[in-house]
């Protein structure tokens, strides 16, 4: 998994 993918996975379990 690349930083962006991580990134982006931690602020959509956030958001959704």
């Amino acid at each position: 998994m690349k930083v962006q993918q991580i990134e982006v996975f931690k602020c959509c379990k956030l958001k959704c």
